[in-house]
């Protein structure tokens, strides 16, 4: 919820992006995973 919230605020946050990538990982969302990924590399 909170990195939601703090990717409302900036979008573009590699942290924020980075860890609810290893969050949806953990909890086995590999298709928003990937998203993130996809985002990371654009940044």
């Amino acid at each position: 919820m909170y990195y939601l919230q703090g990717l409302q605020i900036e979008p573009n946050h590699v942290g924020i992006n980075e860890y609810l990538g290893e969050l949806y990982v953990v909890t086995n969302r590999m298709n928003l995973a990937r998203e993130r990924l996809a985002i990371l590399k654009n940044l």
